[in-house]
């Protein structure tokens, strides 16, 4: 989860998010070396500049998503916090 906020976090920094920060689009590959390990975002369909990228008009309901996103609507990096906090308390 480490490596998951922090590849957030960057993305956050220069203004942008990403959207869809769900399980399957998290790629991890494990190291003996703890510091070792990597951590890969992908699929950035939905990924653009705070407050200007939109989720698409078909967005799929049955995906878990913050309850003020909608189809079309702004990806703002509220909802990116919102999956991160989702993320964790699904992992702990």
């Amino acid at each position: 989860m480490e490596r998951v906020e922090e590849a957030v976090f960057l993305l956050h920094k220069v203004g942008l998010v990403f959207g869809d920060l769900r399980e399957p689009n998290i790629l991890y590959a494990a190291s003996e070396d703890s510091l070792k390990c990597r951590v890969v975002l992908v699929d950035f369909d939905l990924s653009g500049k705070d407050d200007e990228s939109r989720y698409q008009a078909s967005l799929n309901p049955s995906d878990t998503w913050a309850e003020e996103v909608i189809g079309y609507e702004i990806v703002r990096k509220v909802h990116d916090l919102w999956q991160l906090d989702r993320l964790k308390a699904l992992f702990n």
